[in-house]
């Protein structure tokens, strides 16, 4: 299966995945960057139970998470995902 990831978080995403695709679960949420225009509706997507095919993943640069995230050691492991270049991860349900 696929993986199926959404691009940002951005003011809205949130209600319209919920109309627009109600049947569809994501894999991860992928931040570019911090700006609130992309990073407003994600406190909703985390939060969510019914969204997610197996439990949230955010994944985003080290400076992306430095400024969105407010105690990211608090996350469970595997939620939060710091991309780097040069590094590749895989996860054996993705």
């Amino acid at each position: 299966m696929a993986p199926h990831c959404c691009s940002t978080a951005a003011t809205g995403r949130f209600v319209s995945l919920q109309e627009l695709a109600p049947e569809a679960r994501l894999d991860a949420i992928f931040v570019s960057h911090a700006h609130a225009d992309h990073v407003a509706d994600l406190e909703a997507f985390m939060s969510s139970t019914e969204i997610w095919r197996e439990r949230p993943r955010l994944l985003a640069s080290e400076e992306t998470m430095a400024s969105i995230v407010r105690a990211p050691v608090e996350l469970v492991d595997d939620i939060l995902v710091v991309v780097r270049v040069g590094v590749e991860r895989t996860w054996p349900t993705l």
